[in-house]
This record gives structure tokens, C-alpha cells and sequence, in this order.
């Protein structure tokens, strides 16, 4: 699912991605250097210009979310939790 996210059209889809991406941030090194260019759009009068930074941004990003320790299968073993997170238009689950 991450990997086909269609790059974003408005502020609101960078937000809403940057929300649910800062979640992982403490298992994705250089988080804030890699997004820089995503939270700059996010700025006050700043004009909404998706340029070749951002997208080498949003790809790297969407790679590091599904790239191992983020995804991995859970071991059945160990106790878990599943976490829930909700937006105006999804609903999602973490085994966490």
C-alpha cells in the first residue's frame, strides 16, 4: 500500500502523510533531514511546489517505511498491540 502512494496534490496530503510517517520516525535515521523538504511546504505563504527535492523526499520516505525494522512479520510467540489510527477518509492498524 505505501510503496503505490500517489505523490500528493495539497498541503493536506503532506500533512496527513508526515503525521502517519512521524510515527516510525525514531526507527528511520535522519528522519527530519529526509522530510526537510516535505515540512517546508508545510511553512506560512509558503506556495504549494512539489519539486524533484520533495519527491526524492516522499520516495525515500515511502521506502523507509516499508523497509525492515519498520515491516516485518510478528512473531506469534511474543505478546503484541495493535495500535489504530483514524483520518477523515482512512482508518489504519499497527501490530505494534
Amino acid at each position: 500500500m505505501i510503496p503505490k502512494l500517489p505523490e500528493p496534490k495539497c498541503i493536506e496530503d503532506i500533512r496527513s502523510f508526515l503525521g502517519h510517517a512521524g510515527f516510525y520516525r525514531r526507527f528511520i535515521k535522519e528522519f527530519s533531514k529526509i522530510a526537510r523538504p516535505l515540512t517546508n511546504l508545510l511553512a506560512k505563504e509558503v506556495p504549494f511546489h512539489f519539486d524533484d527535492g520533495c519527491l526524492k523526499a516522499w520516495e525515500k520516505l515511502k521506502q523507509e517505511l516499508v523497509s525492515a525494522p519498520i515491516i516485518s512479520a510478528p512473531d506469534w510467540t511474543k505478546p503484541f498491540e495493535v495500535i489504530c489510527d483514524a483520518s477523515n477518509y482512512a482508518i489504519s492498524t499497527v501490530l505494534g
